[in-house]
């Protein structure tokens, strides 16, 4: 019988490689007995997310009509095994589910940049907050979890599925793509795909200060886009933001390892993954979200609610409602600087 891998992410494991590397290399993946189906594929990414998009209500207008028809099709012209990026599940082949987890405390807080360029509203202590509340997030029909032990077990409802758990923490150096390929049964070398490839990368600082500020703005981003140099230039920025190492209080350290250590104890006892580096109760603080020890920035002060407060004075003041630009200038400044820390 032949399998079906299907790969379902989280987000911020290098998803967008994977997907990157296997479209890139197709043609080699036929010889060697696995075929990556291009139906419900779009060009940039690279992975099936039209098939995704048709699961479930979504505003993305990725779906199209009959996309299942055509996969069944595709799927059953080919000999061989089948890799999708997406949650598609046929009673007719033997169904692998993989997905690589990510700490809770790099992947809240990698999260939340990558969610910056969604337009995501929250300040980041807003956002920690729902995501310990509710153990997920959701972002108009997206949903993130971070119970993965509870994310998991839902899965055990698709019967007949495999699901294979892996930590990003543990394969991502030297390449989860190395090991997404190990997985299946690849050799990259064989197939010609560079293991190294790293797509999706964490935004810059300055780049997602400017989203949030675009996102704290309270107008549609094409009014913001002609006027934002303006609005915020390259000086408001303190030295230290451009430096790009950022970090987690000790405080939200704590509060993410307190909420989930219990869940992820079960996790790693179920499906035989290690520990995740520096999420015990006795690590809070040793790491970062950047792990480096040299840490600058607090997180939550960088995209805090003064900081937003001083963006929309900034706004109002250059469109003229109220206040002097330079005076509005001058606060966000020393919001920014407040944000690195001793």
């Amino acid at each position: 019988m032949r399998t079906c891998f299907i790969h379902i992410g989280i987000h911020k494991t290098g998803t967008t490689s994977i997907q990157f590397a296997l479209a890139a290399r197709d043609k080699e993946l036929r010889t060697k007995g696995y075929h990556y189906p291009t139906t419900g594929r779009q060009k940039l990414p690279a992975g099936h997310h039209t098939i995704a998009t048709a699961l479930w209500p979504s505003p993305y207008t990725w779906a199209e009509e009959g996309v299942f028809d055509e996969l069944f099709k595709e799927i059953n012209n080919s000999n061989c095994n089948i890799i999708l990026s997406s949650e598609l599940f046929q009673s007719s082949v033997d169904v692998v589910i993989i997905i690589y987890l990510r700490n809770q405390v790099d992947y809240i807080a990698s999260l939340y940049l990558e969610l910056l360029k969604h337009a995501i509203p929250d300040t980041f202590e807003e956002f920690l907050q729902t995501a310990l509340q509710q153990k997920a997030y959701s972002l108009r029909g997206a949903f993130f979890p971070f119970d993965y032990a509870e994310f998991i077990d839902q899965l055990k409802y698709l019967e007949g599925a495999r699901v294979v758990a892996r930590s990003y923490d543990d394969v991502a150096n030297p390449s989860v793509i190395a090991d997404f390929l190990s997985i299946i049964g690849l050799d990259p070398a064989e197939v010609g795909i560079d293991t190294g490839l790293h797509m999706n990368a964490r935004s810059p600082l300055t780049e997602s200060i400017t989203a949030f500020y675009k996102n704290c703005a309270e107008t549609s981003a094409p009014q913001i886009d002609g006027q934002l140099d303006a609005v915020l230039p390259d000086a408001v920025l303190p030295d230290a933001v451009r430096s790009d190492v950022a970090s987690l209080s000790h405080e939200s350290r704590r509060k993410i390892i307190k909420t989930f250590s219990p869940t992820n104890e079960r996790l790693f006892s179920r499906y035989n993954i290690p520990p995740f580096p520096n999420l015990n109760a006795g690590d809070i603080q040793a790491g970062s979200f950047s792990h480096s020890r040299d840490l600058s920035i607090s997180f939550e002060k960088l995209f805090s609610r003064e900081v937003r407060d001083c963006m929309r004075r900034l706004r109002a003041a250059h469109d003229g409602e109220t206040g002097d630009i330079q005076r509005a200038r001058q606060g966000l400044t020393r919001a920014l600087v407040g944000a690195v820390s001793a």
